[in-house]
């Protein structure tokens, strides 16, 4: 059974992504104003399935011994496979209750929702029909000079501001919280990097779209007019800090694309809401530095202490004070990931994931179709040397050793002689594929749903060896007979090849009333 997974698992993984059923986008921020009246997103979590042919050892050597079993095997056996295969034709039937680590990001105040690959395109091809060539255009609107500290930033205000994606940070520190603290460091840091990464993602669509409304080549200061405007419709009433945070967010673009009108006001309503608001040159001349601990926690936001303001009175352009070293570069490793490190915590190059939440049938159609013709090619190829080891077991005095087995089976019998039970070989296996890849799958996820989930991160490798056995004695219902099939045929090949498989199954269930198949 190990050949089948390290033949077949680019099958296998072809046949996923082509179907793209486990990949998903999750577009959670969708705007909508009177310039921009398409579909936009803001943050963009691109799906990646994860592994879902995962090596698991399966013991595929059946002993054969006698164990006296009693009349009720039949039904068993019969109930059992009409169970299984409900289970593998009915994968709707596993609840959706483990997803609502995710349903979180799905109401995030500005909108979106988790939608597969396939569906993502299908909806580019329907805007495709309607707005022509602008997706090409999109890409080709010039977007320079935003740094991904800003995307950084934004992140942390997101996680403090919106309700939905502080849900979604609370789950993650739950779902860690039994790990070593190292660890809990690394993944937090790894899923912060991917929102950070979407976030990026959705800000450049945004200010894209709203180029093209413009029918611009080039994302100006005006776009950024309007993506501060629509963040502060929405966050403003969060929190009393929210103008402040979002200033200083505005703040940290280049001046060429700084959106002074916004900035301004936004400072205005701060001067006219402090009763006697900090002296800006004492601030300049205050220290630089973060404060301690900062980019530990993601919910670390500047602290009352920071503001922004113009470089001078007749400047246009906006600084945060006291000013911060403002930095980012490339790390090659981070969190288990290409990334970018910034002042304010990384950015992974790749954005958000998860897998997908609910597995339709056709997915488990592949998975069945894939595993079928793994196990069935791959014994096939070993059907000689199973004759041979068959033989060796039944009839030992016979043979001296493999190569003498073979040998002596092949002069005696003839060549064919090396391919008997095959009927029973290919059957056995067949199902054995059908079954044990869709049940592992619907296993492991069922078992996911049944845990909590910080139980659950501390034994995934517990949960995936307790669904590859649950797979594998499904699996082994439906292949057990087949072998015993087998082992008669080649045993006993002038009695049981001119029975064929059918009628050898047959005189087998047959052979005692009392114990029946």
């Amino acid at each position: 059974m190990i050949l089948s997974f390290s033949v077949f698992p680019l099958l296998l993984s072809s046949l996923l992504r082509a179907s793209e059923a486990f990949d998903v986008h999750h577009p959670c921020f969708s705007f909508s104003s009177s310039s921009v009246s398409r579909y936009r997103s803001l943050l963009h979590v691109r799906q990646i399935n994860e592994e879902c042919a995962e090596k698991i050892i399966l013991d595929d050597e059946h002993r054969n011994t006698h164990t006296s079993l009693n009349n009720g095997r039949r039904h068993f056996l019969t109930s059992t496979l009409a169970t299984a295969s409900l289970l593998i034709a009915s994968p709707s039937i596993v609840s959706a209750a483990g997803e609502s680590d995710y349903n979180s990001l799905e109401d995030v105040k500005v909108g979106g929702k988790w939608v597969s690959v396939k569906e993502q395109k299908e909806q580019n091809r329907n805007n495709g029909e309607i707005i022509g060539s602008s997706n090409e255009l999109l890409e080709n609107i010039s977007y320079k000079g935003i740094p991904s500290y800003f995307s950084v930033y934004l992140s942390r205000i997101l996680i403090n501001y919106d309700p939905a994606a502080r849900e979604w940070w609370d789950s993650k520190l739950n779902e860690y919280s039994l790990l070593p603290s190292a660890e809990i460091r690394s993944r937090l840091g790894k899923d912060f990097g991917g929102f950070a990464a979407s976030v990026d993602d959705g800000v450049r669509q945004f200010v894209r779209q709203s180029a093209f409304d413009r029918k611009d080549t080039a994302v100006r200061d005006v776009d950024f007019e309007l993506f501060g405007e629509y963040l502060m419709n929405i966050y403003e009433s969060e929190s009393v800090d929210t103008s402040r945070q979002i200033g200083i967010l505005l703040a940290f673009l280049p001046e060429q694309l700084q959106p002074f009108a916004t900035l301004s006001h936004l400072e205005d309503k701060l001067r006219k809401r402090a009763e006697g608001r900090k002296d800006i040159e004492s601030l300049r001349r205050s220290p630089t530095a973060l404060p301690v601990g900062f980019v530990e926690n993601e919910r670390n936001l500047l602290p009352e202490s920071f503001l922004f303001a113009k470089e001078s009175s007749s400047s246009k352009m906006f600084n945060v004070v006291p000013s911060i070293p403002l930095w980012e570069i490339g790390i090659d490793e981070e969190f288990g990931q290409s990334a970018v490190g910034t002042v304010f915590g990384p950015m992974a190059t790749m954005s958000l994931s998860r897998r997908t939440p609910n597995v339709g049938f056709d997915v488990y159609k592949l998975l069945a179709f894939s595993g079928a013709a793994a196990c069935a090619i791959t014994h096939s190829v070993v059907i000689p040397l199973d004759v041979v080891k068959t033989r060796l077991q039944t009839d030992p005095s016979n043979y001296k050793g493999f190569i003498d087995g073979m040998t002596k089976i092949s002069r005696d019998e003839g060549p064919k002689a090396l391919l008997l039970g095959s009927q029973a070989t290919i059957a056995g296996f067949v199902w054995y594929g059908l079954s044990v890849y869709p049940c592992y799958d619907l296993f492991k996820k069922i078992l996911s749903e049944l845990i909590a989930p910080e139980i659950l991160t501390v034994h995934t490798n517990d949960i995936a060896l307790i669904a590859g056995a649950l797979a594998s004695v499904v699996a082994s219902i439906g292949l057990a007979p087949m072998e015993t099939c087998r082992i008669r045929t080649v045993a006993q090949p002038s009695v049981y090849c001119p029975l064929g498989l059918f009628g050898t199954f047959t005189s087998i269930a047959n052979e005692d009333s009392a114990i029946g198949w």
